[in-house]
């Protein structure tokens, strides 16, 4: 004989499944009213339908009626409900205060599915296995307002982890510059993270985090040893604006030789290295990157006025042109050219060294004698009227 919850999953499964586009409208009419919502959330039978449904095997429109329940008001009770499908409890602290529980939720990827995005759940599983009384702690954001708790999970590696798995954890997280500012502090918080494509996700799309990371040398650090953050970074042409507005990040990607050939391979990302108003500071830690044989070939190391000729007219400077003025580059390419000096051709001229990309005049001078500027372009740049002097890599 069928049991209370097994009817209610059956007449779930018939109000949602027998069509499935009205199904949906069911649930959402059922979530739009508070009353009724926490009656549902409340309901095994209900709750399976929905939460249940195998990963790897969704039906029609198992993927809605998913999104409609998780993004709800009630998906803390939801998931409270959920678990009880597979434990015995009377209170979610007495469940939850279990760490060998916990690890049960966090490895099974259904359970984990609906606990990842309960901001009372994860909370409480965070909490018990960085070493406390989950019922001190009402969810994640109790967990990560409280910055000695905060420390402790950081240094708990399965703790950690767990909180990085979660979106909702990360967004609690990315939105708390008190969370971020401790995240950031530690190398292996971050290096965590930057290897991880959704946390990373969550951090790139929060100005608050990017803000402490940009801040923080050690946070750079991280992010510019990480092919992972590279990649998502240089893509991102927002991000590109926000790390090299940032004299810390820019000092940070100078100073890696890797960060910096994976700039150089990306025409937006180098677009913003050059206009940066940092560039300039940081020539000595990019001059040190340049020496690394593994990302970077030498082309030219002390070009000089009496090997550039001068140029009367736009012309565009790069590896294959830095040493002769007759052989005008043809594209953007790959090098990195530092200026050490520029000046006019001639008196009564203005000379100008334009980025590549954006057309943005990146240095310009009407003096007849050199004048310093140290500044790093990549890809090549565009001169008017212009004689310098610096040297010319390129990235392998």
């Amino acid at each position: 004989m069928l049991g209370v919850n097994q009817l209610d999953f059956l007449n779930y499964t018939t109000a949602f499944k027998c069509n499935y586009r009205k199904g949906v409208h069911k649930l959402r009419s059922i979530l739009s009213t508070t009353v009724q919502a926490e009656e549902f959330a409340r309901n095994k039978g209900g709750v399976a339908v929905v939460l249940g449904v195998p990963i790897d095997a969704p039906d029609k429109n198992s993927d809605d009626l998913l999104t409609l329940l998780l993004e709800s008001n009630v998906v803390d009770i939801a998931a409270e409900t959920f678990l009880s499908c597979f434990y015995e409890f009377s209170d979610l602290n007495i469940l939850l205060s279990n760490k060998a529980t916990c690890n049960k939720i966090v490895v099974d990827a259904l359970q984990w599915r609906t606990a990842s995005i309960s901001k009372v759940v994860v909370g409480k599983i965070v909490a018990t296995l960085a070493g406390f009384n989950c019922a001190n702690y009402a969810d994640i954001g109790a967990v990560i307002a409280n910055t000695s708790a905060m420390n402790t999970v950081i240094a708990n590696s399965s703790a950690m982890s767990v909180l990085i798995a979660s979106s909702t954890a990360m967004a609690a997280v990315t939105a708390s510059t008190t969370a971020m500012t401790e995240v950031a502090a530690s190398s292996t918080a971050m290096g965590a993270i930057v290897e991880n494509s959704a946390a990373l996700d969550a951090v790139i799309a929060s100005s608050t985090a990017m803000s402490v990371v940009t801040a923080s040398s050690t946070a750079m650090s991280a992010v510019a040893a990480s092919s992972v953050a590279m990649g998502t970074i240089v893509a991102d042409s927002s991000a590109m604006d926000t790390v090299t507005a940032s004299s810390i990040a820019m000092t940070a990607l100078s100073s890696n030789a890797f960060a910096l050939n994976f700039i150089c391979k990306n025409i937006s990302a180098k677009a913003a290295f050059n206009k940066s108003v940092h560039n300039a500071n940081c020539v000595n830690q990019i001059t040190a990157s340049l020496a690394n044989a593994t990302y970077f070939t030498p082309v030219n190391t002390n070009i000089s006025s009496t090997t550039v000729n001068a140029v009367v007219n736009d012309y565009l400077y790069n590896a294959t042109s830095c040493q002769n003025s007759s052989q005008q580059g043809n594209t953007i390419d790959m090098s990195i050219i530092i200026i050490q000096t520029i000046k006019v051709v001639a008196s009564g001229y203005a000379c100008s060294a334009v980025e590549t990309s954006g057309k943005t005049t990146i240095l310009s001078t009407n003096s007849t004698g050199y004048t310093s500027f140290n500044k790093t372009i990549m890809g090549g740049f565009y001169a008017k009227n212009l004689s310098y002097t610096g040297k010319c890599f390129t990235a392998k």
